[in-house]
């Protein structure tokens, strides 16, 4: 293999998602995969809003796709002790401020598909079947030596097996809960394994379940079923009895156990379970590392923090570390653009500084209730009983309430306010501050030809920034309903720079002035991952200048 800029090790969705960023950054870069094939097993079945949005900076067709060839997420419905304790429905909670204000259940296969053809768009492929042997990193690079398996070889005889290196200045490790990458970068995955043994299995079903909600059942075990898109099919995820002989439960179940499983914790005294296409047993897990940056190397994704299946958040979360640190490294690389070294620096740790705080907190959160919802302990399973009869259908009955909780679990109210690369203007109060999410709506394009306010089609605001570079946002405060502002897609200039494109935006109903704190004006920098990196009114262009600089 060709030398590089930039070695990605592992083809999942985290790897994929990193290869497109790179992709657009202009980048060169290698990913390689130790599979010599895409697995056709659905595994990660959530896609969240916020992963929608950053997914569609690569374009519409991405988006339509995994929405296309998924279920939208009608909510949760919650059994215990066989008995319905409440309907926690969502598909009423629409956000305005996105454009994707629903969660989608899409098998992770067809995720890595429709990425991995992105890729290939891009120009670029996955160089399947090489594994990473060894990695040596200095102060200008890393230098890696891959091995790659075909697979008719054998561990004994040797055969088809070819050695090859390559040099690069970063490696990021998109590689998994085994990562090479972070054995070589020295960090530990440090945390705990949930005592029980948990089996899987993706079946066709005859019976009463929801075709479009989750359903959780609790008792003296716990299962969850989520529809599949294939008609009749369904995901079917429990845990084996408590105290079950370790030798069998180290073992993939087969189907008369699915069937057992069922009939113990369902309701309905018909369910028959049939045709299983995946049968598998697995623990879960609770680790996360100390840092996800060691000089050269990087970790992202399961190579950084590894969590219960708690509200789909493993795989969402992985993507958004890579759109995260494939930006920096783009502005990092880019040789016009290259900033200093204290620069570089300041912006590959932010990575760590960003993302490790949300992949901590989701490890605690997710710990905590996962850890609660299938406790053992008799005492604590009845406390827990009582407790979510009385508090669910409480919490359900607001739409406020359901808004909030679905929030957190969409991934829309990640901030990064403690970024070292982001600000808010001195005094400024408003609704959005540096470092949180940047709020999206309606805006028409006031500069295409034969463009009117009253013809122009509504686009929206996000898809109008920049994936590459700062976008800088400059808020008229103009009083009728569509308000113009100013759009520079641009690197955020230094002082006496030139910006190389400037548009001008109606403001559909104000609504984004309203969103953005800025009805009388001001002016806004969106990161190329759509976060806010600096914000407040007109007359504070000044102080942003110095932030810049």
């Amino acid at each position: 293999m060709q030398d590089t800029d930039v070695l990605i090790v592992g083809a999942g969705p985290t790897g994929l998602a990193l290869a497109l960023e790179l992709s657009i950054q202009n980048v060169p870069f290698v990913i390689v995969s130790k599979d010599v094939a895409r697995s056709d097993k659905s595994r990660a079945l959530v896609i969240h809003s916020r992963t929608l949005e950053l997914l569609h900076r690569h374009g519409n067709d991405v988006t339509r796709e995994l929405t296309r060839d998924s279920i939208v997420v009608g909510g949760l419905r919650l059994f215990v002790n066989k008995r319905h304790v409440a309907d926690v429905p969502i598909h009423d909670v629409k956000f305005e401020d996105t454009q994707f204000p629903s969660s989608h259940l899409v098998s992770q296969a067809k995720t890595e598909e429709i990425l991995e053809r992105k890729l290939q768009e891009y120009g670029g492929c996955v160089h399947r079947g090489w594994a990473v042997e060894k990695i040596e990193q200095d102060d200008d690079g890393a230098s890696v030596l891959l091995k790659r398996t075909s697979p008719s070889s054998s561990a004994t005889d040797g055969a088809g097996e070819i050695d090859d290196s390559l040099r690069c200045k970063y490696v990021v490790g998109c590689d998994g809960a085994h990562s090479i990458v972070r054995r070589y970068a020295s960090l530990s995955l440090s945390g705990a394994t949930y005592p029980g043994h948990f089996i899987l299995c993706d079946a066709r079903v005859e019976g009463d379940y929801s075709r479009d909600k989750g359903t959780l059942f609790l008792g003296e075990q716990f299962m969850a079923l989520f529809p599949l898109k294939q008609p009749g099919m369904l995901r079917i995820i429990g845990e084996r009895p408590f105290g079950s002989d370790g030798t069998a439960a180290e073992r993939d179940p087969d189907l008369a156990e699915i069937q057992t499983m069922v009939d113990t914790l369902h309701p309905e005294g018909k369910f028959k379970v049939s045709d299983p296409v995946w049968l598998a047993h697995f623990r879960f897990h609770c680790r996360g590392v100390e840092r996800q940056r060691r000089g050269r190397l990087f970790v992202a994704g399961d190579a950084a923090h590894i969590h219960s299946p708690v509200g789909g958040q493993g795989m969402n979360t992985g993507i958004q570390d890579a759109v995260n640190l494939g930006w920096k490294l783009g502005k990092v690389l880019r040789r016009a653009e290259t900033p200093s070294r204290e620069e570089r620096e300041q912006l590959l740790d932010s990575y760590h500084a960003e993302r490790h705080p949300v992949g901590d907190h989701l490890l605690r959160g997710t710990d905590r209730f996962f850890s609660w919802v299938t406790t053992h302990n008799w005492l604590l399973q009845r406390i827990r009983n009582i407790v979510l009869h009385l508090v669910v259908p409480w919490a359900a009955s607001s739409r406020e309430r359901r808004a909030r909780g679905f929030r957190f679990i969409s991934q829309l109210g990640i901030k990064y306010r403690r970024s070292p690369l982001v600000g808010t203007a001195a005094g400024f109060d408003g609704p959005v501050k540096g470092g949180w999410r940047a709020p999206n709506g309606r805006v028409v394009d006031l500069d295409r030809p034969g463009a009117s306010r009253n013809t122009t089609e509504p686009g929206f605001l996000l898809e109008a920034c920049s994936p590459r570079n700062n976008t800088i946002l400059l808020f008229s405060g103009h009083v009728e309903s569509l308000t113009i502002f100013d759009m520079a897609i641009s690197d955020l200039p230094k002082k006496g720079a030139r910006r190389t494109e400037n548009r001008r935006y109606g403001d559909v109903g104000g609504k984004l002035h309203e969103r953005y704190g800025l009805k009388n004006g001001g002016i806004a920098v969106i990161r190329p991952d759509l976060y806010v990196e600096y914000i407040g009114p007109l007359g504070s262009v000044d102080e942003l200048l110095v932030h810049n600089t």
